[in-house]
């Protein structure tokens, strides 16, 4: 049998940092899983991919985790907030994959 990993509900601290921005500026975050041994050490790095669906939000530092939005979340209004909250330099990359 695998391995079960951490439950989901819990957050990783810059995971709640960034979950925090997104809920007061109106999305609803859900938490995904953890990688507590991604990432290169304990500076915040984010990426944000868009999906058909959902909104990824990655978040790194001292461990990676990943926020989901579900629904229709306008990528660049979510890339606004988090760079307004948190400053440009947290943001690594931007995908949208969602197509034309």
């Amino acid at each position: 049998m695998g391995r079960r990993g951490t439950r989901h509900s819990t957050l990783t601290p810059h995971a709640r940092r960034v979950a925090e921005v997104l809920s007061r500026s109106g999305f609803h975050p859900h938490p995904g899983p953890i990688d507590p041994k991604g990432g290169r050490g304990g500076v915040l790095r984010i990426k944000l991919s868009a999906d058909a669906n959902r909104t990824r939000v990655r978040v790194a530092g001292g461990g990676v985790q990943e926020l989901y939005l579900y629904g229709q979340a306008d990528l660049q209004q979510v890339e606004r907030v988090l760079t307004a909250a948190l400053g440009q330099q947290v943001l690594e990359a931007l995908v949208d994959g969602r197509g034309a």
